[in-house]
């Protein structure tokens, strides 16, 4: 189950410091090792097994900034 609040709906992410848009990217990840270091105390999901079984994408910045 995910759990969100959409608050506006826009083409990219927002800059809550600016409020500009920032390029965005989104790509699936197929590797585990793209993975490394998001399975922490902050995170209640274990990547690396949830790709096994199904896909997932990550949504970046552009330019790695944010």
């Amino acid at each position: 189950m995910l759990d969100i609040d959409i608050d506006d709906i826009t083409r990219c992410l927002i800059d809550l410091g600016t409020g500009k848009e920032v390029r965005t990217l989104v790509s699936r990840i197929e590797n585990p090792k793209d993975l490394k270091g998001f399975n922490s105390k902050e995170w209640y999901v274990n990547w690396a097994k949830l790709l096994a079984h199904n896909e997932v994408y990550a949504l970046k910045t552009e330019d790695g900034e944010i």
